[in-house]
């Protein structure tokens, strides 16, 4: 009885010591690929930003691939409120030289105009100033917040803003939130 106990536990010791072997190493494993892959993480920011300027020094040149449902791209000479300077059509050529809020900066046979940042497909989708623009759009910010029920803080991943909702009086909301939508927990 003893020599089986005894051997019994020689064995859930000897499991134990080569399952926390086993998990030290791998943890040291993932340790490693995690500082390869900031590393190479790093090395692919800097050539995305070495790309963009060598593209922004010297423009780009796109293929017009217009939707089915359009005929032909406008360009306008001024953002707002120009007027049309040149109608391109499916297929053809035109260098894109600059971006100007929404607007890209084109160059058509030596004239210079404006159009639209999502009318135009970019040549290289993972270094386009498209992925720029529609990253703009994402919020970073982060809010603290009390949790009163709990008594912790928490994090939340929109800032706290006023309700955009309406009470039933038709008055608007006077509620602080930090729900995404704009919303408090009544709307």
């Amino acid at each position: 009885m003893k020599k089986t106990s005894l051997l019994i536990l020689i064995l859930l010791i000897s499991t134990n010591i080569f399952c926390q072997t086993k998990i030290d190493s791998l943890e040291i494993l993932i340790n490693n690929l995690k500082e390869e892959k900031s590393i190479i993480d790093e090395k692919i920011k800097n050539a995305e930003k070495e790309i963009i300027k060598i593209i922004k020094a010297e423009g780009y040149e796109i293929t017009v691939k217009l939707p089915y449902y359009k005929k032909y791209l406008e360009v306008k000479n001024k953002i707002k409120g120009g007027r049309i300077i040149a109608k391109i059509k499916d297929g053809e050529k035109l260098l894109v030289i600059g971006k100007e809020d929404i607007y890209l900066k084109v160059k058509i046979k030596d004239k210079i105009g404006f159009t639209f940042i999502s009318n135009l497909e970019p040549p290289i989708n993972l270094l386009s100033q498209k992925k720029e623009y529609y990253n703009s759009f994402k919020k970073n910010t982060t809010s603290n917040s009390f949790n009163y029920s709990t008594g912790k803080t928490y994090k939340s991943k929109c800032s706290s803003t006023q309700c955009t909702g309406r009470t039933k009086k038709g008055s608007r909301c006077r509620n602080r939130t930090t729900n995404c939508s704009g919303r408090c927990y009544r709307h």
